[in-house]
């Protein structure tokens, strides 16, 4: 149970510290890696079959009034990829800034399972993007062989 004291009897048992300015934190630099140790190369061959998989789209099922929405595709495709590029480039610069494509091949990426070679990489970064325009293709195809 509770039991009321009173403020004598706090001070008398209680060991009341005097007050103190906590000290400032000592802050050390963060290096920050915003490429995801991946070239500009890699980022803009990405770019690339997205749009070229609403090229497909837009020349394969071209209409009058389907000019507006994928112009707006491709606008939002664009800003998609370029958001990005303008967050990696955000100061300050560091020496992982902007990683070459030799190193990037030599060296490959550091995983959470082990570091993994530049090829298998590309592979596991571009297998989205060859699909959607695969699909893109067989869908033009099959659209083209049915009208």
């Amino acid at each position: 149970m509770t039991t009321h004291l009173e403020r004598a009897q706090i001070d008398a048992i209680a060991d009341i510290l005097p007050q103190f300015a906590p000290a400032e934190p000592q802050v050390e630099p963060v290096e920050v890696v915003r490429t995801f140790d991946f070239p500009p190369a890699v980022h803009l061959g990405i770019c690339g079959v997205f749009l070229a998989y609403l090229a497909v789209m837009g020349f394969g099922l071209a209409s009058p009034g389907l000019l507006i929405p994928r112009a707006i595709f491709a606008l939002f495709t664009v800003a998609l990829f370029a958001v990005p590029a303008l967050w990696a480039r955000m100061g300050p610069p560091n020496a992982a800034w902007k990683r070459s494509w030799s190193d990037f091949t030599q060296r490959g990426v550091m995983t959470l399972n082990g570091r993994v070679s530049a090829i298998s990489a590309m592979a596991q970064l571009y297998i989205v993007p060859a699909v959607v325009l695969m699909w893109g293709i067989a869908i033009v195809a099959i659209w083209g062989m049915t009208a």
